[in-house]
């Protein structure tokens, strides 16, 4: 048996979540995330309650995180166009979110650098200036 969480923020007042628990004792809670870096919602969820509690049960706890959500994608002949709730800047933010997370494969690094990232509520333009405070090369 495996413990499974997912949570999806779609930037409503009222954040509707998805949550599946199935668990093997002992096994650690896993906890998915779908956010938009530049959604108010999504900024106090993570700075309020995911990284603080993540912070606290990080032993016990499987984060997947994905910086995507309330978006339209397109297939185009050479890849995808975003359109995202909140405007381009948004989805420049997803995306390098979503980099992030790709490159930064420690879950420590990465959620202290989502937290940052949330906490100045400015997108990809913090980006640059969030890793320089934390010494986390991705330029």
């Amino acid at each position: 048996m495996i413990i499974h969480i997912t949570l999806l923020l779609l930037g409503l007042t009222a954040s509707p979540c998805l949550a599946e628990v199935t668990g093997e004792p002992g096994a650690p809670v896993k906890v998915s995330v779908y956010y938009e870096t530049l959604c108010p919602d999504s900024q106090r969820f993570i700075t309020n309650q995911l990284y603080p509690v993540w912070l606290n049960l990080m032993d016990i706890m499987e984060i997947d995180i994905n910086a995507y959500g309330k978006a339209n994608d397109t297939e185009v002949d050479d890849g995808y166009v975003f359109e995202c709730q909140h405007g381009p800047d948004e989805c420049e933010g997803n995306i390098m979110m979503a980099c992030a997370r790709e490159y930064i494969e420690e879950d420590e690094f990465f959620m202290t650098f989502l937290n940052c990232i949330m906490s100045e509520f400015e997108g990809a333009s913090a980006g640059e200036l969030v890793s320089l405070w934390l010494e986390i090369a991705l330029f």
